[in-house]
């Protein structure tokens, strides 16, 4: 015997098999099957069968929603992963690729639109035709043939009448019998399958506490997500703080250095015009001597030859009375050949011209003034030596001076020991520091990426509950209501529970529902498709009376179990474990678009390198914090 799906399946099946004609037999065998049912169980039977197909109708409806949200929510998601996915390969700008995809959302919205006002308006149509054929079926059904009147009319419409009563809980009777004999072989396959019911209900039991459990597992990881987060931010600002101050430290000193090396190359260029303007002076100096020494050595020669006319003429005696008589007649008492009087006119034609040049009236007058010119001479000879020594000096004090320049460009105040090691080991902390800068942006933008992951898990798991009270609403959940949105979450999950365990072993048969998972899905590994059966999957929210009732409720919707969890433990390994554990990690779970997706393990294998890696990374910064 085929079992069928529903109470309305049943009815069909059991009016098709015991259809009887409609005017059959004489009046008084129909009166005595009717006299046999009872009223008040005709009453209950009826009561009971609508609202078996009234519930029926209802979680029908519910499921065939809830399939439908989650098949768009699927498709939303896989579209999304796709456009992302877009947008990473692509070379485009971001806002352009948002923009199309704007648009392309429009128009399937706008197509979904058409499509409905389309199947409502035809709907309506329907329902139009439907009650024109109904009230023109009631029409003519209420028309009585003319044959059947006769004289006693109101007799024949009262028996007319009476039979199709009789019809109708006839047919009611037989239904009512057929749903009997289903409830009796649902009741003998239900208790042939209690043997079973208690190790399912284990597994089930089981299921559930594993679930909780690796909800713990994710509550710390958030937990301790959140506190490095903090950690990180205040060691960001820290450094930011530490970062400015020294920025302003160096600032400082570099601007006083620049005032320093600024004033050191104005008295340098005012030392190198005065070296120019010194070096201007003794050359004119050198000039002036030159032409001195020059003029002193012709008035030498030209006394020289003045001296030995004079010797010569002093030589001869002339006679006083001659020279009295003929004061101009002297030369022409010595005889002098023609040469020497040529000479002797040359000279006195010389010494007049040095007289006239000296403006001296006598030979003595010329040559005390000569002296004097001579001493002169000689003292500017000093003093142009005094003035190259001054020159040597001053030469060595401006190259001490642009060697000191050289010295503070460098490095600063002072005199280094090592000016390119003081370079290399600021260039070397600068470096430092934007690699930790670096380090720091990164764990940040990871703790944020891990934050959102949390926040789509919440909407998601709030999304697959909605059907359930759904005057409870769940608003989309940001960063500040995250925590109130985690708490009515949990209730509504232990609520839904409790009432699954309430209702006992009123568990309904559904048909499993069709689920496209993109081909590009890299996330997480689903399990492999088992057939349907009357009892609900091992992942499912059902679990049997005390399951749930005997657990706590927290702040975050479940209690830590006492247990020890993994996650904990791993965080105190040690370091040569963390990098065995890395190296496997990355040997096994790298995956690339065209790989296996990731299964459970090795996603919680990856998350615990992840953040194993971070704790690494904060000792080192704590170490080099320390060292510094």
């Amino acid at each position: 015997m085929v079992r069928p799906q529903s109470a309305s399946q049943a009815v069909r099946l059991g009016v098709d098999e015991t259809r009887r004609p409609r005017r059959c037999g004489s009046t008084g065998a129909r009166h005595a099957v009717f006299q046999d049912v009872s009223q008040d169980e005709w009453t209950f039977y009826s009561q009971r069968l609508k609202e078996v197909a009234a519930r029926q109708a209802t979680l029908e409806r519910e499921y065939q929603q809830r399939s439908v949200v989650n098949r768009r929510d699927i498709r939303k998601m896989h579209d999304e992963n796709i456009h992302l996915r877009a947008i990473r390969a692509g070379t485009t700008d971001v806002t352009a690729a948002e923009l199309e995809q704007l648009e392309l959302h429009k128009f399937v919205e706008r197509r979904r639109l058409n499509r409905l006002t389309y199947q409502l308006e035809k709907l309506d149509k329907c329902i139009k035709g439907a009650e024109e054929s109904r009230r023109f079926d009631g029409v003519s059904r209420s028309a009585l043939l003319p044959e059947a009147v006769s004289g006693n009319r109101s007799v024949v419409l009262r028996i007319q009448k009476l039979e199709k009563q009789l019809d109708k809980l006839m047919s009611e009777q037989q239904c009512i019998n057929k749903i009997g004999d289903l409830y009796a072989q649902v009741l003998v396959e239900m208790k042939a399958e209690e043997s079973g019911h208690e190790s399912r209900v284990t597994v089930m039991e089981n299921e559930i506490e594993t679930r909780h459990k690796q909800y713990e597992k994710l509550v710390v990881m958030y937990h301790n997500a959140v506190t490095d987060h903090q950690v990180a931010q205040t060691a960001l600002e820290d450094f930011k703080n530490k970062f400015q101050r020294m920025r302003k430290l160096k600032d400082k000193a570099l601007g006083e250095r620049r005032q320093r090396v600024e004033q050191a190359l104005k008295e340098t260029q005012e030392l190198e015009l005065w070296e120019v303007k010194l070096q201007q002076e003794i050359e004119a100096e050198h000039e002036r001597i030159e032409d001195a020494e020059t003029e002193r050595q012709m008035l030498l020669n030209r006394q020289k030859r003045s001296m030995n006319v004079m010797e010569r003429l002093s030589s001869v005696q002339p006679d006083p009375s001659l020279q009295k008589s003929e004061p101009n007649g002297l030369l022409h008492t010595i005889s002098w050949s023609p040469e020497d009087e040529e000479r002797i006119r040359a000279y006195e034609e010389s010494v007049r011209k040095m007289m006239r040049v000296t403006e001296s009236s006598t030979v003595d007058e010329l040559v005390t003034k000569f002296e004097v010119e001579h001493t002169a001479r000689l003292h500017l000879h000093d003093q142009v030596r005094d003035e190259k020594d001054k020159l040597e000096q001053l030469s060595g004090e401006v190259q001490h001076l642009k060697e000191l320049e050289a010295k503070e460009k460098l490095c600063g105040v002072g005199q280094p020991l090592m000016t390119s090691y003081l370079r290399d080991e600021l260039a070397a902390c600068i470096e430092e520091a934007a690699t930790k800068r670096d380090e720091a942006m990164q764990g940040n933008k990871e703790l944020q990426n891990l934050f959102a992951e949390f926040l789509r898990g919440l909407d998601v798991l709030a999304a697959a509950i909605v059907m359930y009270r759904p005057e409870v609403h769940v608003p989309p959940t940001t960063a500040e209501n995250h925590q109130t949105n985690l708490r009515l979450i949990g209730k509504k999950i232990l609520s839904l529970a409790d009432e699954a365990v309430g209702r006992g072993n009123e568990m309904l048969n559904m048909d499993p529902t069709l689920v496209m998972v993109p081909t590009g899905n890299t996330r997480i590994a689903l399990p492999p498709s088992r057939t349907a059966s009357p009892v609900l999957d091992d992942g499912s929210n059902i679990v049997a009376s005390g399951g749930v009732s005997e657990l706590g409720v927290s702040s975050y919707g479940i209690v830590p179990s006492t247990k020890p969890l993994d996650v904990l433990s791993s965080y105190c390994s040690s370091a040569s474990s963390d990098e065995e554990a890395a190296r496997k990690s990355d040997r096994g779970v790298a995956l690339n678009d065209n790989e296996e997706p990731l299964t459970r393990a090795q996603i919680k294998r990856l998350s615990a390198v992840v953040m194993r890696r971070e704790a690494r990374l904060r000792q080192h910064e704590k170490r080099s914090q320390g060292g510094e």
